[in-house]
């Protein structure tokens, strides 16, 4: 998995060679077969030099497979896909040097026919293609080609017309199912030609690769006798990794596997459930340093099998799969595996109408009104948002830059750099021209690389990428990686062979060789840099599209200023401290700030998929023994592997000691308790790192800053406020949006605008990063999916207020009428109550018709 990440992250260096663009074409065609088959075709065109992988990868720990998935419709897969290639030749099986193991790819072209079941051939099916394109240097990020076959417009072959019953359609007829059946019982006997068994339909194994996991995992169900069946769950590990038995002795060590099903009087559970592996030396038993007890895990593969009782199969067999993995160093968060069997036979109807979803965000009376509030503003007041500038972008990357200038990898370079062009020069001035082209080629290259994130993620990616628990969970791991590289344990380094080639290409000379250098520092001094941008490049995501480019300005600005500096007046070198271990100290430092940020994106993570993992207790607890940490190792008590023995501890490091030890005290203070709002008291600088006070063990509450009531659904706060006649404040919020935590932090809590919240106004809060699914998939009239709670929140803010950013603070009269001007985070508490008044005093004027 790190591997994996490593490699995204390193290729975003190699920005002359990728493009805007993905340099695949897909299109669809698809067929009726009769007896309520229906086949698709997808064909992709690739340009000479790229790759499309195959459907069928061995494992997970590499690029993503070709897959295809059916959002919408009811259907049931005849056997697998297949893919195939106009010439033999353009298949490549073998050994990848990008991801070092073995994949199967196309070039020029690929063809992949998937057949699906149904009986309704009047509905449309609706769904997308995800691939990943790749050539000899590089890799795109995973695309998605969208299709919506409307089945009702297919010619239906006259055999298929003539079998169906009294001409109504929508009923497949037997031969079809048998065909569908005999086709599944053929793939499944391809697969386990050793066991004798009966198969049902729908035994070809279900794939379920967890995303940002070493692990993937396949279930499938086999037939016993009469209504007997045995489920079969087989896991395939990353090497390195391993998951823990069904039988573990206590609760004080890891999670164990465990089966759940959805409680029902349709199934019995029979004997089992048992484990086994294909290999015996898979199966550990023993004494685990990392739990300090005896377990038993499983590395490689595990297989566990389960016998059931079908009483009515006309109901879905549903549940999960709870289990941990770990490797040698740490554990990835338990997670939930969900299975469905006989899901054919359960489609119903979804619970949720999509209409009324749909026309429940998108609402033109909200729109016209809002150009009415935009002309009235808010009552003479000026109220600016303090939402972060581009300027305040550009000083926390130039902040960050400087930093970067004091690790091993950046700081021994500038002298060497320096002496190297004052000697190569014939002049002073063309020295300084030289080190200046150099130092614009750093800045030019890491203000290409901020621009390359904002095109291929875009405006709406951004918000994914900042909010999502996918990379927030994949930051967390790569910084823990590079914290315990920062100490000492291991180095992280690029191929040499990136290296090797960036400085034989400087040795030219000329401009093109100038540019070359500064390629090679930013390759060479990566393993010190990438967190700081890593960092710089998710906090920037949130400032919109500008942001990225504009906080790798910063960066770049203060990593190229002193090679500039320093060539323009040469005799300032003698006064720059040597490198030495002090160096080695900051590295360390960085290394607790790095995992004091993991945790930070854990908790998005943990809050966005409500896994109540890291609640505000163990977040602030994590923080308070990272800094005490800190403390006592600069104070010289504890040492890492690169530190000397006897070293002498100078007084700015035991004064930064102390410092760090007064900061633990610092954040040990949140755990005190605010008597009026009956929360924790988070301290000021916590605020926005921290999660929200209510998302609490021992003082939990649903509405933030002790507010009494609250609600996260807009049409049930909108009924509530018809109810009780009261204004409303709309809430555009994120678990992930750190200015929401400010301001409910510092100013919700302020007792003159906590009294107009809880007496005056209907507090709606609603969570543009709840990853809560909803049962159907829903396209939203500009055209985005609507998958989960979330996306229907970030839609009605968009479609409605044009608004992406977070928090977004709307006043409203119960009629939906807007009160004034929206606001965004307004952290002066005066400015941000005279914007509430100001909505009071025109919901009176709106309570007597005088609102204009």
């Amino acid at each position: 998995m790190l591997r994996t990440l490593f490699t995204f992250l390193s290729l975003f260096a190699i920005l002359g060679s990728l493009s805007a663009q993905t340099p695949v074409r897909w299109r669809h065609e698809a067929k009726a077969l009769g007896n309520g088959q229906y086949s698709i075709t997808f064909k992709a065109k690739i340009e000479k030099g790229w790759y499309v992988y195959s459907l069928y990868l061995p494992s997970e720990d590499g690029p993503v497979a070709t897959s295809v998935t059916i959002e919408e419709g009811e259907f049931t897969p005849v056997g697998k896909a297949s893919e195939s290639s106009s010439d033999p030749g353009n298949k490549k099986s073998g050994f990848d040097e990008i991801f070092e193991m073995q994949v199967t790819k196309y070039k020029n072209d690929l063809q992949i026919l998937k057949t699906v079941a149904t009986p309704n051939k009047q509905q449309h099916l609706v769904g997308y293609l995800e691939y990943m394109t790749c050539n000899d240097q590089s890799c795109l990020p995973p695309t998605n080609y969208e299709f919506d076959i409307d089945l009702a417009a297919l010619p239906q072959p006259k055999a298929a017309q003539e079998s169906t019953e009294d001409g109504k359609s929508g009923q497949v007829a037997p031969k079809a199912k048998d065909a569908a059946n005999t086709t599944a019982q053929l793939d499944s006997a391809a697969e386990t030609p050793k066991e004798e068994v009966t198969v049902e339909e729908e035994t070809a194994p279900n794939s379920s690769a967890v995303e940002g996991q070493p692990i993937s995992w396949s279930y499938e169900k086999r037939l016993i006798e009469g209504n007997s069946y045995e489920l079969i769950f087989r896991a395939e590990m990353t090497e390195g990794w391993h998951t823990y038995s069904q039988f573990l002795e206590g609760e004080d060590g890891p999670v164990a596997t465990k089966l759940n099903f959805v409680e029902g009087d349709h199934f019995k559970l029979l004997s089992g459930p048992t484990e086994s592996t294909n290999d015996p030396k898979n199966k550990v038993s023993g004494f685990d340093p990392l739990f300090d007890m005896k377990l038993t895990k499983y590395k490689n593969q595990l297989e566990i099998r389960q016998r059931v009782e079908v009483l009515d199969s006309s109901k879905a067999l549903e549940g999960f799969l709870t289990y941990m993995i770990c490797d040698k160093e740490q554990c990835l968060p338990p997670t939930d595996l969900e299975f469905s069997f006989f899901k054919a036979a359960a489609a119903s109807t979804p619970k949720i109408d999509p209409n009324k979803v749909l026309t429940g965000i998108d609402r033109p009376d909200i729109r016209s009104s809002l150009k009415a509030a935009a002309a009235r503003g808010n009552c003479g007041t000026e109220v600016e948002s303090d939402n972060l500038s581009l300027w305040m972008i550009f000083f926390f990357g130039f902040i960050g830059g400087l930093f970067a200038l004091l690790t091993p990898c950046v700081f021994p370079m500038i002298p060497l750099t320096v002496s190297f062009f004052t000697k190569r020069s014939q002049s002073k001035a063309e020295g300084i021209r030289n080190a200046t082209i150099y130092g614009l080629s750093i800045i030019g290259i890491y203000v290409a690389l901020g621009m390359f994130v904002t095109i291929v993620f875009g405006e709406n990616a951004l918000n994914w990428l900042s909010t999502h628990w996918i990379p927030n969970l994949s930051f967390f791991i790569l910084f823990i990686a590079f914290a315990i590289s920062f100490f000492g344990y291991y180095e992280i380094t690029l191929p040499s062979s990136w290296s090797n080639e960036t400085d034989r290409a400087a040795d030219r000379g000329g401009l093109l060789g100038i540019f070359f250098m500064a390629f090679t520092l930013s390759l060479v001094s990566f393993s010190c840099t990438g967190p700081i941008i890593g960092t710089l490049l998710v906090q920037a995501a949130e400032g919109g599209q500008l942001a990225p480019a504009v906080g790798m300005l910063g960066f770049s600005s203060a990593l190229a200023l002193p090679f500039a500096l320093f060539s323009a007046f040469p005799g300032w070198l003698n006064s720059l401290p040597r490198s030495g271990g002090w160096m080695n100290v900051v590295k360390v430092v960085l290394g607790f700030v790095e995992v004091a940020l993991a945790f930070k994106f854990l908790s998005k993570a943990d809050m966005t998929m409500h896994w109540e993992l890291l609640k505000y207790e163990t977040f602030l607890g994590i923080y308070v023994v990272v800094a005490f940490a800190m403390g006592i190792y600069l104070l010289g008590f504890i040492r890492f592997p690169h530190d000397m023995k006897g070293a002498k501890i100078s007084l700015p490091r035991k004064g930064l000691g102390l410092f760090s030890i007064a900061l633990a005290t610092y954040f040990a203070l949140g755990f005190t308790v605010d008597e009026k709002t009956g929360t924790y008291a988070t301290p000021p600088i916590m605020s926005g790192l921290a999660p929200p006070a209510c998302y609490s063990y021992y003082h939990p509450c649903d509405c933030p800053a002790g507010l009494q009531n609250c609600f996260h659904d807009y049409e049930e706060g909108l009924a509530y406020a018809r109810e009780q006649k009261l204004p409303i404040m709309i809430d555009f919020t994120g678990y992930g949006c750190e200015n929401c935590r400010k301001m409910e932090d510092q100013v919700w809590v302020k007792p003159e605008i906590n009294k107009i919240l809880n007496e005056e106004y209907v507090l709606i809060s609603l969570y543009v990063d709840d990853r809560t699914k909803l049962e159907k998939t829903l396209t939203a009239p500009d055209g985005q999916k609507i998958r989960n709670v979330g996306n229907k929140w970030a839609a009605f803010e968009r479609l409605n207020f044009g608004q992406v950013s977070q928090p977004l603070y709307v006043l409203m009269a119960p009629d939906e009428t807007i009160l004034n001007t929206p606001v965004g985070a307004v952290f002066d508490a005066d400015k941000y109550q005279e914007f509430l008044e100001c909505g009071l005093s025109n919901y009176a004027l709106w309570g007597k018709g005088e609102l204009k």
